[in-house]
C-alpha cells in the first residue's frame, strides 16, 4: 500500500497537482476535460528537486523538460 501524499494544486494545462515523500514525486494529471486524472508516482525525486518544479515558472515545463524524458532516472507507475 502506497502512503498518502498530500497533492498541492497546480496551475498547468496539463498537470492538476504534485506531492512529494520520501524520494517520490507524485503528479496528477488533468483528463481531456481540465479536472483530476490519473495519478502516477516518480522515484529518486529528491526534495530539492521538489522545490525546484513546484517554484518553477511552468510546473508542466519542467516535467516534460526535466522528468518526462528521463524514465531510467525517474522511474515511474501509474497509481491510479
Amino acid at each position: 500500500m502506497e502512503p498518502h501524499i498530500e497533492l498541492i494544486p497546480v496551475t498547468s494545462s496539463q498537470i492538476h497537482a504534485i506531492g512529494h515523500l520520501y524520494n517520490t514525486l507524485v503528479i496528477q494529471f488533468n483528463d481531456s476535460n481540465g479536472n483530476a486524472g490519473s495519478i502516477y508516482h516518480y522515484d529518486n525525486f529528491t526534495k530539492e528537486d521538489f522545490v525546484e518544479m513546484k517554484s518553477s515558472e511552468s510546473v508542466g515545463s519542467y516535467f516534460y523538460r526535466s522528468i518526462k524524458n528521463e524514465p531510467k532516472k525517474y522511474p515511474y507507475r501509474r497509481i491510479s
